[in-house]
């Protein structure tokens, strides 16, 4: 597939349509994961459309055809330190197809990313937690790997992972429905 094939589009949730939440669930179906949570259209839309903090936004690679074949997103978060409260993105959700990857496509869609907020938000700050894969397109997107270490208790993401009862998983499962 060739670059100029391609285009790099970044829009707020709200402006996708059904077809598009579908293609981009159906995208990322296509990459192995060892994360147990479900990358189907509601965990997207839950996570970027309906949000405590608000809309958050995707920056989608396109084919001739429009498919996607290259994804990543910016979760709208709020960051709180010494009682300020700080609007802020995570980036994250990252995918590109094999064959466009190494010929700097990650960083082009970064660079859409941050553009389009920075021309539509008022953001204190964008931050990541990538992944090997990820690191080198961004750091050439700007982005500067902090050493940190964080000395709080942090709550896991999978509750039902603190069990080994089966039935207190299931019922964890059944009642936090979007891991």
């Amino acid at each position: 597939m060739s670059n100029l094939n391609i285009r790099i589009v970044t829009e707020i949730g709200e402006d996708l349509n059904e077809q598009d939440w579908v293609d981009i669930t159906n995208f990322v179906k296509k990459f192995p994961t060892n994360v147990k949570r479900s990358h189907n259209v509601k965990y997207y839309k839950t996570k970027l459309l309906n949000s405590p903090y608000g809309s958050s936004y995707i920056t989608r690679v396109l084919n001739e055809s429009g498919s996607c074949v290259g994804l990543t997103t910016l979760t709208r978060k709020l960051f709180v330190a010494m009682g300020k409260k700080y609007v802020s993105f995570e980036l994250g959700d990252s995918y590109l197809i094999k064959d466009l990857q190494g010929k700097s496509i990650y960083s082009k869609i970064i660079n859409s990313a941050l553009l389009s907020i920075e021309k539509k938000e008022k953001s204190n700050f964008v931050y990541s937690t990538p992944n090997s894969l990820s690191i080198p397109g961004l750091i050439k997107g700007g982005f500067v790997i902090a050493d940190y270490k964080i000395f709080e208790r942090i709550l896991p993401l999978r509750f039902d992972s603190l069990f080994k009862s089966f039935l207190l998983k299931f019922l964890f499962n059944i009642l936090i429905p979007i891991y």
